[in-house]
């Protein structure tokens, strides 16, 4: 895999993160900053890293190499 393709992935996931700022930062809080991780936070910390899992490994490509599935998450969005 490309530096450049890495860095551009970085640099997305960066300009979606950084317009959330305050939510965010507490969603990040809830989610890493106790050292005791209740049920919820668990929840929340697999669904963050699910996501960034799947933008990471190609949800991208796959949507852009199916149509189908391009127009159920358009229109389903």
């Amino acid at each position: 895999m490309s530096s450049s393709i890495v860095l551009q992935g970085f640099g997305l996931g960066l300009s979606m993160i950084i317009p959330i700022g305050a939510q965010n930062a507490f969603v990040l809080n809830q989610a890493f900053g106790v050292i005791i991780i209740s049920p919820r936070q668990r929840f929340v910390l697999f669904a963050m890293w699910r996501l960034i899992f799947l933008g990471v490994f190609g949800g991208g490509a796959l949507l852009a190499s199916n149509e189908m599935l391009l127009s159920v998450v358009t229109v389903g969005g």
